[in-house]
Formats: structure tokens, sequence, C-alpha cells
């Protein structure tokens, strides 16, 4: 609870105790660099002790990058540090407003220049607002960059004890999902024992002097932990390439493989996790084929063997045709006409995580069905799938608004976006730029709507990014639609 007022001096400098501890504490300098100071009170250094947390976990979000250094403050989205490991070559009081150019985007060349390529490509992937904002701490540790004792309490225990998920309290939620999954028991099974980090990796071997070494055999790289031979090892990441599911495997080192099934399940939904859950263990059956058996799998057989394993399963579970009638019949939804006097228009993204780019796509339709315009666009990889979805909707109101169109209802399967859009939900991360752009080019329209909707009924717009994504070129199609879009469009309507 002490970080937690601690935070609170962060977010609400203005407030009557932050101008008093201020004016008391730390006059000249920020609240994350003040000292104890002479006779201290009680509750001052128990708010420095809580201090220390929030240090580990908070970052800022880039605005204009005056207030930030370059060298000293946290900004760069990757634990633990948050900040260049490159070598100064930059005076150490350099903002991070210096390397950016007069139209608020990243100055590539002088990144280039003073930063190694691992942090220019982290840099590079940190969305910047189109106008200069103010810049702004955020909690990294939360989905939406919003701070919580909760939060804050699962990153304290991480410092301490990082190898030692728990399957009880604060992930029971969790584990309701893992365990609620139309999957085999032996997946089940096997994603609890990765979960408590009970897989027999080249490090747990080592710990237990079984290895002389924790390195990875399949890269030969880095230290094999579970999420790095699930998740992030080459041969795992070329088995997940192969996937026909939009799940993107983040970059967060500190997120392990509990939280990654739950986000995928929270992001993209049940039968996306089910998928992601039968990868890792096929990841983990190829990776124990080679290692013992000397056999090298090809990833397309790995992937194929995950999602047919998979479509068994469920065909196995199926009622028998003989009680199909004492069975309620379930029709899945299908893309409805707009109302007369609006036009829909249906937006979705798809990634590539091995070129890092995402592919927008977007359709727009009059009330009788017909294709009044089709568009694609290739974007850099940034946050997230979810930053991507909101860029098609950005996108496709661009497309909109040339049109000259004046009622539209913008649909897409990405519930985050929605619920940012219609205001339900709060983010401090940068898919917060995009959502206020999309706000404010909202008034140029008469009315616009924003609604969620199933996979199945945006079956259009993602025929299309999986086109962008393999097309490094933006198109729209207005009154002349080449045949073989009309074709990809009219297959899956």
């Amino acid at each position: 609870m002490v970080a937690k007022q601690g935070w609170r001096l962060i977010q609400f400098p203005n407030s009557l105790v932050s101008k008093v501890l201020r004016a008391r504490y730390f006059r000249s300098c920020s609240f994350l660099d003040a000292k104890p100071g002479s006779n201290p009170s009680f509750i001052w250094r128990s708010i420095l002790w809580g201090r220390q947390v929030i240090q580990k976990g908070a970052r800022w979000r880039i605005g204009n990058g005056s207030n930030i250094l370059v060298y000293k403050e946290n900004w760069i989205p990757r634990p633990d540090t948050f900040k260049p490991i490159s070598p100064l070559t930059l005076p150490i009081d350099t903002t991070v407003g210096e390397v950016m150019d007069d139209e608020n985007n990243w100055d590539v060349a002088k990144l280039n220049q003073h930063f190694m390529q691992e942090d220019t490509e982290a840099i590079l992937k940190i969305p910047l607002p189109r106008s200069q904002k103010v810049d702004e701490m955020l909690w990294h540790y939360d989905k939406h960059g919003e701070y919580s004792v909760r939060s804050e309490y699962q990153i304290a225990l991480k410092l301490k004890a990082p190898d030692e998920p728990s399957s009880s309290g604060s992930n029971s939620k969790r584990w309701k999902v893992v365990w609620s999954m139309e999957l085999p028991e032996k997946m089940k099974i096997f994603m609890w024992r990765a979960a408590r980090n009970l897989l027999p990796t080249a490090e747990n071997l080592w710990k237990r002097k079984c290895l002389k070494d924790p390195i990875c055999q399949g890269c030969n790289r880095e230290v094999e932990t579970v999420r790095h031979a699930l998740l992030d090892c080459k041969a795992a990441r070329k088995i997940w390439y192969h996937a026909t599911s939009s799940v993107q495997i983040p970059n967060a080192q500190n997120q392990d493989i509990l939280e990654f099934i739950y986000e995928v399940w929270s992001t993209w939904g049940k039968t996306e996790a089910e998928q992601a859950i039968a990868f890792c263990w096929a990841v983990w059956f190829a990776r124990n084929k080679r290692i013992f058996e000397g056999k090298k799998s090809d990833p397309r057989a790995s992937a194929a063997k995950a999602e047919s394993l998979l479509e068994a399963y469920h065909r196995a579970r199926k009622p028998d045709a003989s009680h199909i009638h004492n069975v309620k019949r379930i029709v899945q939804k299908k893309w409805e006409p707009p109302p007369g006097n609006f036009l829909k228009v249906n937006v979705d993204a798809g990634i590539n995580n091995r070129d890092q780019v995402a592919g927008l796509g977007a359709v727009i339709k009059d009330p009788s069905g017909k294709i009044v315009a089709a568009d694609t666009k290739q974007v850099p990889l940034r946050e997230g799938v979810s930053f991507a979805e909101a860029e098609a909707m950005e996108w496709g109101l661009q497309v909109a608004k040339e049109l000259s169109l004046s009622a539209l209802i913008m649909e897409t399967d990405c519930k985050e976006v929605v619920d940012l859009l219609n205001n339900t939900k709060g983010s401090r991360i940068g898919i917060s730029w995009v959502i206020s752009d999309i706000q404010e080019q909202r008034r140029d329209f008469k009315e616009v709507k924003f609604r969620h909707i199933p996979r199945t009924c945006n079956t259009c717009a993602h025929s299309l990014t999986k086109l962008a994504v393999g097309a490094n070129t933006s198109a729209v199609w207005l009154d002349h639609i080449p045949t073989e879009i009309l074709n990809v469009l009219n297959s899956v309507v």
C-alpha cells in the first residue's frame, strides 16, 4: 500500500499531499530522485521504501520526450532495466526528445549512430503521437498501463521468486481458464507443469547439477528457461510462424507461460488460447525428439500436428449422430448489412512475427451488401495485435473520409479496441495515441458507431489482412475492384 501512495504522488502532482511532501522533501527534484532528507517522518520513510517497487515496474509513455533522460530514465518497454544497453555516446543529460525529429518521429539516422541494433529495434517499436504530447508515467506490468496494488504485489513477488508461479490465490482465475478449455488432459497437465516450472529444461537440469551448462541446445545462445523453450527459441519460433491464428508472442521476458495463455484468452478468445497451448505442447514434443532421438522435426509438420490433434479431439467430443436431434443446434453468426442510412466498415489486422510487420484490411459495404471499397496496408509491428487492430480502425476511417461518407458503423473482432473507443476502458500505453487520433477524426463524420463482432462476422476484412501482410504497399480499391480481390472476398462471405 505504501507503493500505491508513492504512485499517487507521481500521477497527481497537484494534490495537497503531493504539494506538502514536495515542499518538505523534494523541492528541487522529482519524487523518483528524492532523498530521505533530514529528520524524515515515518510516513515519508515508508513511501520511499515502497518506491523501489515503483522503480522496477514504472516507465515513461513518450509524448514529446522532453522530460525523459535517455540514460537515466525508464522508457524502453524492455524489462528489467527499461534503459538502453548501448554505451554512452551522447551527453548524460540528453533527453529522448533529442533523438526525435521535428515531426515527432524517431530520428532513425541518429538512433543508428548512437545505439546498438537491439536498442534501435526496441525504440522503433515505441509508438509516438502524431503531435507533441506531454510525457506520462505508466505501469509496465499491466495491460493498460494502470497501477493496482495487485499488479504491484505480483511484480514484487516476481522480483523475490521469479520461478515460482502459483496455481492458487491471485492466479486462480487464470487457472480456471486453463482447466475450462476443451483440451486433451495431457495438454492441460503439460501446461500445469510448464507454469509451475517443472519441465526438465536445461536451466532446471543445470540447477540440479545434471547438466554442465543451462544453454539451449536449439539455438546455443541463451539459457533455456521454460519460456525460452516454448516461445522464444528460434526453433520454437519456426513452429509458431506456421500457426493459422493471429496470436502474437510478446517480447516481455518477465511474462510466464500462464500469463501468456491468459492474455491470449482475454485478447483473442478461447479457441486461440486452446491452439496456443497445443502449439506449446507441439514445440516441447519437437524439442524432445531433437534432443533425445536426434530427429529434427519439420516446423510445418509440428504446427499441423498441433492443429490436427486439437481438431480430432473436438471431433471426438461431438455428440453421436443418433443423438443430434436432442441437441440444440448452434448457428454461427454471420455478417449483417447496416441500416439504410449507414455504411458498414469492417476492419481487421494480421501480423507476421518473423518480419515484424502487421497487415491492415478494411471492407466498406452498403445496406445491400455491395462492396463500396476495399483496402489494405502494411505497417511496422509495434506494441502488439491490439495496437495493429486500432491502426486498422484508423485506416478504415481515413478511407471512409476520402469517400466523403457521413454515417458509419465500424466493426472489429478486437473487443479491447472497441471498449477503448467507447470509453468503457482506459489505457496509458501507446495504443491510447491511436485511440485519441480516431476520436478526433470521428468528429469529421455525422455519426460513427464502434461495435465488436465475432470473427465469423469479420471474414472479409480478415482475408484482406493476409494479402496486406505479404505486400509491402498500400492499396485502395473503389469503383473497379480487381477480380482476384473480389474472388477472395466472395469466397469467405
